[in-house]
C-alpha cells in the first residue's frame, strides 16, 4: 500500500505513516501487513471488512446466527431469506412492478420527503457555507399514483436517452401529455412549526408532472399502515433465525425515485424536458439505530458502510444544529403568464434534529471529509469500517447502534427496466437481547459525542449528559421494551383500511392550514392510513401503531416523562391526542438518551418521536 499514492491524497508518506498506525491497531504490524479478512480501500480511504455473506438455509444452523452474529452484534448479509416474500417472487403481487402498489394504494396520499438540489436527504451545511446548519428534507403531500408516475417518467426518459440524448416532444407527444398533467400537492411539516413559520407555504399547491419529476423522493412508510393484502406481501425476518427476538417493535418500507435531476430551462415550458443529474444515487447519511435491524431489498441495488460502536469518534456526529427545512413553492415566470413548482427554505425554532447526524460521506474525498469531521476521517480511522452490496433478495443485519451510511441506486439508473422505476426495500426493527453492558456504553459515548460535536450553541437549560441518569433510563426502557416485545403479534399486525384503486386523480389537498397547529397536523383532524418520510400516525380504526426509522426518541423536548402519554401525537396526517394507557418510546437512534432528563420546547412536539401502546 506504501508504494501507491491513492487518489485524492497529496502525499504518500503522510499515507505511509497513517496507513502503519492501522496495521498496529488492528494486529498487522508483526507480518508487515493487515490482520486477515481487513484490506485498505483506494475509493473510501480507510481500512475496511467486508460484511460477511451467508445463503439461507444452507448456511445456517438454528442457532448460527445467535451465536456468531446476534450475540456477538456483527454485521451479516443474508442471501434467500425473503425469497418466500411474494413482494420479492410473485410475478403478479411483486413491488418492483409499480402496478401492485397503484393498484393497492390508488389515490391514496403520500407524505414524501424530497430535496430539489441535493442526493443526500439530510446533510449539514459545511459545502454552503453554513456548517451551522442541518438542512433537513421537505414533505410534500401527494397521491400514490402520482408519486409512482414521477418514477414512471423518468424512466422513460432514461429509455428514450439510450437512442436520443435530447428527447423531442414534438416526437413523443403520450410523453408530453404525461409531463404536464395537472396536479395538487401540499408541503408538510418535517420540523416545528411554530408562530413565527411561514404559514402560507403549507397551502396546496397546483402544479404539473414536470415541476415533481426533477425532486430527488424519498418515502419512508409504515409497513402496518399498509391495506392488509400489501402486508401479507412481506413478513418479519427473524423467526426464521433467532426465537428470541420475538415481536418486531416496528417496520418501514424505503422508496426512491433517485436522486435530484436538473430542472430544464425554462421550467414553465410545455416543451422541455427534465435531465437526470450529475449523481444517480441518492444517499443516507451515517446515522445509527438503537435496535437490531433486518432490512430486505426488493428492487434497486444499495452500497453499505457500517462502523462498529465502541470506537473512538471518526463521525463527529451531532443532532444539535440550526434546523431548516425544504419547502415547494409555486412560481410565477417572468412574463407573469405561467406558474411551475420552484423551491425555498424555512428555519424553525427546533434545535435538535431527532436523530444523530454525520457529515462524512465516503465517497466525498478525504480533504472534504477531514474537514467536516475535525480531522478524524479518515486519517484517524485505525479499525476496520464494514462495506457491503447488497442487491435483490439480499438482508442486510445491522446491529443496534452500528453507524450506517448507505448509497441507494434504482433500477432505471442500473439498466435493469424489468426491476421497476423505484428503489424498494423493507426493514423490521427488534430490541436487543444481547450485550447490555456494551450497548449502555455506545448509547452513552453516543450521546456525549453528540453534545461535544454540537454545531450550534446548546439551549441553556439542557443538561450535561450524566452517566447514572442515562444508565437508569437506559435499563428501564430497555426492560419495558422487552416485555412488550415477549407479546405475540400475529402478522399481519392489524386490519389497514382496505386499498382503493386509483381514480387518476388523486385525493383533494387538506385546506390549508389557519393557524401553526393546524399546519403541524395537515390541516385536518382525520387520520390517513399511508404516512411519509421521518413516520407518522395511522389512524385507522382508531388503533396507535408502532412509528420508527432512524430517529431518537427525545423526551427533552416534550417536558415529560418519556414513560407516560404525550399530550398530542402531531404526526403525519394525524392531529389525534394521545390517551389511555402508558406509551413505549420507540427509540431509534444513539442520541438523546438522558430519557429522564426534560426541558420545555415551544411551538409544536418534535415530529417524527413516536409511541406505541402497551399495557
Amino acid at each position: 500500500q506504501a508504494q501507491k499514492t491513492p487518489p485524492h491524497t497529496s502525499s504518500a508518506a503522510t499515507r505511509l505513516v497513517q496507513t502503519s498506525r492501522a496495521w498496529l491497531s488492528m494486529g498487522g504490524g508483526e507480518r508487515g501487513g493487515y490482520a486477515e479478512g481487513v484490506r485498505f480501500d483506494e475509493e473510501l480511504q480507510v481500512p475496511v471488512r467486508d460484511i460477511p455473506r451467508l445463503r439461507y438455509p444452507d448456511d445456517f444452523t438454528p442457532d448460527r446466527f445467535e451465536r456468531e452474529f446476534a450475540s456477538r452484534s456483527e454485521p451479516c448479509i443474508i442471501e434467500g431469506l425473503v425469497d418466500d416474500w411474494p413482494a420479492v417472487s410473485d410475478s403478479e403481487r411483486t413491488w418492483r412492478d409499480s402496478r401492485r402498489w397503484e393498484e393497492m394504494m390508488g389515490d391514496q396520499m403520500l407524505d414524501c420527503g424530497f430535496d430539489p438540489v441535493d442526493s443526500r436527504m439530510m446533510h449539514f451545511g459545511d459545502e454552503e457555507g453554513e456548517p451551522s446548519v442541518l438542512f433537513n428534507p421537505g414533505r410534500l403531500r401527494l397521491p400514490a399514483w402520482a408519486f409512482l408516475e414521477v418514477a414512471r417518467i423518468r424512466q422513460e426518459i432514461l429509455r428514450l436517452r439510450r437512442t436520443d440524448c435530447d428527447v423531442d416532444l414534438s416526437n413523443n407527444a403520450a410523453l408530453k401529455e404525461r409531463l404536464n398533467r395537472g396536479i395538487t400537492v401540499q408541503n408538510m411539516p418535517f420540523l416545528n412549526v411554530d408562530e413565527g413559520s411561514p404559514l402560507q407555504y403549507f397551502a396546496p399547491i397546483a402544479c404539473r408532472m414536470r415541476d415533481l419529476v426533477p425532486l430527488s423522493f424519498y418515502l419512508s412508510h409504515d409497513t402496518f399502515g399498509l391495506p392488509r393484502e400489501m402486508q401479507e406481501d412481506v413478513a418479519p425476518q427473524a423467526p426464521k433465525l433467532i426465537a428470541g427476538w420475538a415481536s418486531p417493535n416496528s417496520s418501514r418500507i424505503w422508496t426512491t425515485n433517485g436522486a435530484p435531476w436538473h430542472v430544464p430551462y425554462p421550467p414553465w415550458s410545455d416543451d422541455v424536458v427534465p435531465e437526470p443529474g450529475d449523481d444517480s444515487m441518492i444517499y443516507s447519511c451515517f446515522h445509527c439505530d438503537r435496535m437490531e435491524n433486518l432490512h430486505s431489498i426488493i428492487a434497486g441495488e444499495k452500497r453499505v458502510v457500517l462502523v462498529p460502536p465502541g470506537q473512538k469518534d471518526v463521525l463527529s456526529a451531532t443532532r444539535y444544529a440550526v434546523q431548516r427545512q425544504w419547502l415547494a413553492a409555486s412560481v410565477t415566470s417572468p412574463n407573469g403568464n405561467a406558474q411551475y413548482l420552484g423551491s425555498t427554505m424555512f428555519t424553525s425554532k427546533q434545535t435538535e434534529c431527532t436523530s444523530d447526524q454525520s457529515a462524512v460521506h465516503p465517497f466525498r474525498s478525504p480533504e472534504t471529509n477531514r474537514k467536516v469531521s475535525q480531522g478524524a476521517w479518515p486519517d484517524g480511522v485505525d479499525f476496520p469500517v464494514r462495506v457491503g452490496r447488497l442487491k435483490k433478495g439480499d438482508t442486510l443485519y445491522i446491529p443496534a447502534y452500528h453507524w450506517h451510511w448507505v448509497a441507494t441506486s434504482t433500477p432505471p439508473t442500473l439498466g435493469l427496466d424489468d426491476e421497476g422505476p423505484l428503489a424498494v426495500s423493507v426493514n423490521f426493527w427488534w430490541w436487543p437481547i444481547h450485550n447490555d453492558a456494551a450497548m449502555e456504553r455506545w448509547s452513552f459515548q453516543n450521546e456525549q459525542e453528540s453534545w461535544r460535536n454540537a454545531r450550534s450553541k446548546l439551549p441553556a437549560d439542557l443538561p450535561v449528559p450524566d452517566r447514572d441518569v442515562h444508565g437508569a433510563s437506559f435499563r428501564r426502557l430497555m426492560a419495558r421494551q422487552r416485555q412488550e416485545g415477549q407479546v405475540p403479534k400475529p402478522w399481519p399486525q392489524r386490519s389497514a383500511q382496505p386499498s382503493r384503486p386509483s381514480a387518476g386523480g388523486g385525493t383533494p389537498a387538506a385546506p390549508p392550514p389557519t393557524s401553526y397547529a393546524s399546519a403541524c397536523s395537515g390541516g385536518s383532524a382525520s387520520g390517513r392510513t399511508a404516512q411519509g418520510a421521518a413516520g407518522g400516525s395511522s389512524a385507522a380504526g382508531g388503533a396507535a401503531v408502532p412509528h420508527s426509522w432512524e430517529e431518537v426518541e427525545d423526551a427533552r423536548s416534550q417536558d415529560r416523562d418519556p414513560l407516560r402519554p404525550s399530550p398530542a401525537r402531531v404526526g403525519l396526517g394525524s392531529s389525534q391526542p394521545s390517551s389511555g394507557p402508558e406509551v413505549a418510546c420507540h427509540a431509534s437512534s444513539g442520541g438523546g438518551d438522558a430519557l429522564l432528563q426534560s426541558r420545555t420546547a415551544g411551538g409544536c412536539p418534535v415530529d417524527g418521536l413516536f409511541y406505541e401502546v402497551v399495557d
